[in-house]
Order: C-alpha cells, then structure tokens, then sequence
C-alpha cells in the first residue's frame, strides 16, 4: 500500500488531466519528492523519491492519462497552472477514495496533501501524506520517469 500512496501522489502531483488541459507550471527534470505521513499507528513515516518529469509527462498526466489508470479514477476538482485539486477513487483488492491537492509555490518547488481512505479486507485505514517537491536540476541522470 505504501507504494501505491507515493506513486498516487507523485503520478497526480505533475498530471494534468484530460478534463483540463492546466499542468502544473513547474521545470522540468530531476526532482525530489518528500513524503511525511502517519501510519495507522499514529507514527509519522518519511519517504523520499525522485522522479524525472519531463514535457510529455506534463502533457498527459503521470499514471492517470486520460483520467483513469488500471482500477483508479480522478476527477478534476479544480485546476490551474498553481493548483490543482481533484477526487480519487480506486477500486479492486484494494478499494480506497479521497482527495489530492498540490500547489506550486514557484516553477522549482510545490506542496502538496493526499488525503485518503484505502479499505482492504473490510479494514478501513486512513493514509493522510503531505508533500514537497523540489526540482533537483534538468539531467535526470538514471532516474525513471513515472509511467
């Protein structure tokens, strides 16, 4: 699950979405995405990954293009090139619904806060995570571009 929480948030962090044409106005590149969250334990969790974003990622939205990827569903809340905020929803072995956010503060950094509620085996569990992203530079170097 966790695993699927970062690349949710990484994949909706940069997209745009078929319903809006706005992206993010940020660089494109290397960057750096840190990722604080409680656990259902009530720790705090940190998680850093880095990510290549480049100007076909931007155009059709990471994991999501055109508003669906495998068993998840976003919906466009509202959109800018500063903000972007939409509904999620997934369905199958893991079934969960919630909301993103991201803002860019500037073309080099965002904030952004993933607020969702992921059931599996008729558990409920709540996963609240922000985020900031800092651009590292334009050479990705061996980092992947998320699909």
């Amino acid at each position: 699950m966790k695993r699927l929480v970062l690349w949710v948030a990484v994949g909706v962090a940069v997209g745009g979405s078929a319903a809006h044409a706005e992206t993010l106005d940020v660089r494109t590149g290397l960057w750096e995405i840190t990722s604080t969250g409680e656990t259902p334990g009530g720790s705090s969790k940190l998680e850093v990954a880095k990510a290549c974003i480049d100007d076909q990622t931007l155009r059709r939205g990471v994991h999501f293009s055109p508003g669906k990827r495998g068993n998840c569903t976003r919906t466009l809340l509202h959109g800018s090139s500063r903000q972007i905020e939409l509904r999620l929803e997934c369905t199958g072995k893991e079934k969960a619904t919630g909301t993103f956010s991201i803002e860019a503060n500037d073309r080099q950094t965002f904030n952004g806060r993933l607020d969702l509620v992921v059931n599996s085996d008729a558990n409920p569990v709540a996963v609240r995570r922000t985020m900031q992203g800092k651009w590292l530079g334009n050479d990705c170097g061996p980092a992947k571009r998320p699909e």
